[in-house]
């Protein structure tokens, strides 16, 4: 008869360590909703990760040493929450890795978005400066913090796309519009919204490196801006 302890090794996970799975995946989707990510996020959803997938790897290692030593080892390996515990976290960090959050977040914000880059594009057309231009702000709907229209991250998408795209027909970077999401990247970097009107998807066309614009859809890209001026 297995002791009150060898009982407790070989019980799968339950409802309460599969939901912290979850909640790790959740955070871990989170961390990447916005351009380039919050950076804290990520730390915190990568160590708890670690830890919890170690955690489960003890658990697995002592339920497997009990099972055949009680010669029970597949009645052990069938309960579900074996496979239901790291088949979420993985599945979610998958889903983290993909670029499906920041999707569903800027269907979220887009009407904000569409708003700011209409301000933008209509002071862009009266030749205003770019005084004019900093002055137009998105008040986020799920997002933390207001972003703001950015024309450095415009001129510097300008200066990537010539050094990666030379010899490419029109300019696809003309009449585009950033905004820089606050709190966003890493050390000396920001995520922003790019709008580009002029940037067409599809067969034929040079796909832009994942590295610098990432495409959302509707003319829309997730970038960065490398705070160095």
């Amino acid at each position: 008869m297995p002791s009150g302890a060898e009982r407790i090794v070989v019980r799968a996970p339950a409802v309460a360590e599969c939901s912290l799975a979850v909640a790790v995946g959740v955070l871990a989707c989170a961390s990447d909703s916005a351009p380039e990510g919050y950076f804290l996020l990520i730390v915190i959803s990568g160590i708890a990760t670690l830890v919890l997938a170690s955690w489960w790897l003890v658990r697995v290692l002592l339920a497997t040493v009990v099972g055949w030593r009680r010669e029970r080892l597949g009645a052990v390996i069938r309960q579900p929450g074996w496979w239901v515990m790291p088949g979420a976290l993985l599945g979610l960090l998958a889903l983290a890795a993909t670029s499906l959050p920041k999707r569903v977040v800027l269907a979220l914000e887009r009407n904000r978005l569409d708003a700011a880059v209409q301000q933008a594009e209509g002071i862009l057309a009266a030749a205003g400066d770019r005084q004019a231009l900093t002055a137009v702000t998105v008040d986020f709907l799920c997002l933390p913090g207001q972003g703001h229209v950015e024309p450095y991250a415009m001129e510097r998408l300008r200066e990537w796309k010539l050094s990666w795209w030379k010899g490419e027909a029109g300019d696809w970077t003309a009449g585009g519009v950033a905004i820089v999401v606050p709190g966003t990247g890493y050390l000396f970097e920001n995520g922003v919204y790019f709008h580009l009107p002029n940037r067409t998807e599809g067969p034929g066309v040079t796909p832009v490196p994942s590295n610098i614009l990432v495409p959302l859809g509707g003319h829309w890209y997730a970038g960065r801006v490398e705070d160095d001026r």
